[in-house]
């Protein structure tokens, strides 16, 4: 919020400008007069000063907006692809752009927990997977928790967006460069053979089931965590996940709620 003086308070000899956000609450002290033109200099500053503040939240407020907008444009993708995966076609150059566009700032936006329900998962597994998969990897968070977990696993990273690859590539440390590498690729067609994978992973991605059967080997492991549990904007229930992985074959489900988030892991039979 903007605290503003008036003109009716011109002679008073202090005011607030201050603006909340979350829960920090920052204050200015300013004597304000609203008729500039025989107003002493700190009064024309202190307006100056107002009418700064006045733009600073509209510029909020703008920003505000146009988030909420991206958060609900990322839902009804994800649920018009799960319903129907040939809409895909249509709306990938539309989430693509999304997500170039939010790629320099995206480590910044991420929260600290963002990977909690992803690494609980991980650690479900039975046993170390020799070659992972971590589909729609963005920055490369995902793949680079899998290395750090499984030191001896070979880690393919992959995400349709140029600008997020370029960022994860830049990640890959002298020591991580014989086993993590990033390309791109599209999650509805993947450019790996069948059965490649001993787990195929996904931190707030769209599920392409058929491509998740196809590269992953028998007794290898699927991964699906959303950090915010329902509250995602990229999230598919866990009941319709089982259901699409049960007609393709996979059992042994996992499911669990760590912190905000959710986790469910299944093995192909």
């Amino acid at each position: 919020m903007l605290v503003c003086s008036s003109a009716a308070s011109r002679h008073k000899s202090l005011s607030t400008i201050g603006f909340a956000r979350g829960s920090t609450y920052v204050k200015y002290p300013f004597s304000v007069c609203a008729d500039q033109g025989n107003a002493p200099r700190h009064r024309k500053a202190a307006n100056t000063n107002c009418s700064w503040w006045r733009a600073a939240r509209s510029r909020f407020v703008v920003k505000a907006l146009l988030e909420r907008a991206s958060r609900r444009f990322a839902r009804l993708v994800t649920d018009a692809v799960v319903a129907r995966p040939g809409a895909w076609r249509l709306l990938r150059p539309l989430f693509r752009r999304q997500w170039d566009q939010l790629a320099p700032t995206w480590e910044q936006l991420r929260r600290p927990d963002t990977f909690d329900p992803y690494v609980a998962g991980l650690n479900t597994l039975p046993e170390p997977p020799k070659r992972a998969l971590d589909v729609g990897t963005g920055t490369g968070g995902g793949a680079l928790e899998i290395a750090t977990r499984f030191p001896s696993t070979e880690v393919v990273g992959v995400d349709f967006a140029v600008a997020m690859m370029a960022i994860a590539a830049s990640k890959v440390t002298p020591s991580l460069a014989g086993r993590v590498s990033f390309r791109q690729a599209d999650a509805s067609s993947l450019p790996f053979g069948d059965g490649e994978f001993d787990l195929v992973a996904h931190n707030n991605m769209i599920p392409f089931f058929d491509e998740i059967a196809r590269v992953l080997r028998p007794g290898g492991h699927a991964l699906f965590a959303y950090s915010s549990g329902a509250e995602t904007p990229i999230y598919v229930p866990p009941e319709r996940i089982r259901a699409e992985l049960e007609r393709r074959g996979f059992s042994d489900f996992a499911y669990s709620s760590p912190g905000r988030g959710t986790v469910l892991v299944a093995r192909k039979r």
